[in-house]
């Protein structure tokens, strides 16, 4: 009896593992043909261009329209920049980096937006010649604007302006010479006045100041100072002879 109860007990396990087993190999075959179908899939990709390309074509459109999405999301910020900087170059209005604030308010590190302006620069104050010595004489001004010697032309060129304080008239210039401190006499080579170079003829009209130069010839840069310089006129006649005196004038060497 007990004999018989053994061989079912037996019996019923090994159906068991049969079971068991089966089981196992169904799940084997399930597992392989789905890596089987996976490897066809791919390979039947690879042996059809057409289809490839237009897998790839399809993956290249959808990345392009990603990007472009971006782009559009980006884009309006940016040229919301652009504008306001362009206002602000034009305009002379503050101006602020919004990339440089945190939820459009001040800027990092609490500094505050540099003022823009299309100001131009102060011009520069015009430059004030002082002249050497000053006279008057008969209503007339007579400033010695400036002593110039030429060391290569060997020359010394002085400059004065006249300034008629009454009515307008005219005068002759008589300039001759001037002399040193050491007793040499140079002559007057050539001169201007006003604008012409030949007539020693000088208006005055009132209170218009009339510039004229007269240039010396043969002096040296040795000599640093001009003991006498006459500068002589006349009015209407040559016996009612005038004359200007400056004198111990530096010479400004270039």
């Amino acid at each position: 009896m007990n004999d018989f109860y053994d061989d079912r007990a037996r019996l019923a396990e090994n159906k068991q593992k049969i079971f068991n087993n089966r089981v196992k190999v169904i799940i084997f075959l399930i597992t392989v043909g789905t890596g089987v179908a996976t490897i066809w899939d791919k390979c039947s990709s690879f042996s059809h261009p057409k289809i490839f390309a237009a897998d790839s074509t399809r993956r290249r459109a959808e990345d392009s329209a990603t990007g472009a999405h971006r782009v559009a999301s980006i884009t309006p910020s940016r040229r919301r920049h652009a504008k306001g900087d362009t206002k602000a170059a034009g305009n002379g209005v503050k101006t602020q980096d919004d990339s440089k604030t945190a939820g459009g308010g001040a800027p990092y590190g609490g500094n505050k937006p540099q003022e823009v302006t299309n100001d131009a620069p102060p011009a520069a104050a015009p430059r004030v010649v002082r002249p050497l010595q000053v006279t008057e004489v008969e209503d007339i001004q007579f400033k010695l604007l400036s002593a110039e010697g030429s060391s290569r032309a060997q020359t010394i060129r002085m400059t004065v302006v006249l300034t008629n304080h009454a009515a307008n008239r005219f005068i002759w210039s008589a300039v001759e010479s001037i002399s040193d401190a050491d007793g040499n006499e140079y002559l007057v080579k050539s001169f201007t006045n006003g604008a012409s170079a030949y007539d020693t003829h000088i208006p005055l009209d009132t209170e218009v100041p009339r510039k004229c130069t007269y240039t010396f010839g043969g002096i040296l840069p040795s000599v640093k100072t001009i003991r006498l310089f006459k500068f002589r006129y006349r009015h209407k006649s040559l016996d009612d002879p005038n004359s200007v005196e400056f004198r111990d004038i530096p010479i400004d060497w270039r």
